[in-house]
């Protein structure tokens, strides 16, 4: 058991100290992202084309249409519901009643040496 162990820490060492050409890690992860995107560009066309345009809508637009849920009672596979909605989006609100509050936030003045580098531009 000893010699196998041994065996073992001996070959990590030995691979630990052995010096190996390597990639840097955008080489590997443009050499993996390429089949990805080539994937990716093939799904796109075989779906987008048949899905139609959504309509464009804003903050506190309505919607009617209808859901279908699982239900025990009455027993039935997909019981359709009445749904109707509101556009909104709460953290959105929340950051634009905080935006109208705060006051634009102070002009930096520029460093020296800031200055003559953007007389040189």
């Amino acid at each position: 058991m000893s010699k196998c162990i041994g065996g073992i820490a001996d070959d990590a060492v030995g691979s630990l100290a052995t010096p190996k050409p390597s990639k840097s890690f955008g080489d590997l992860f443009e050499e993996k992202k390429a089949p990805l995107e080539t994937l990716q560009a093939g799904l796109a066309s075989a779906v987008l084309p048949k899905t139609p345009p959504m309509p464009a809508v804003e903050y506190r637009d309505f919607g009617i249409g209808v859901d279908f849920h699982k239900t025990l009672l009455p027993m039935m596979v997909l019981c359709p519901a009445p749904n109707i909605c509101m556009v909104f989006d709460i953290m959105g609100e929340v950051f634009t009643s905080i935006n109208t509050i705060l006051t634009d936030p102070p002009v930096l003045p520029l460093r020296p040496s800031m200055k003559s580098s953007m007389l040189l531009v």
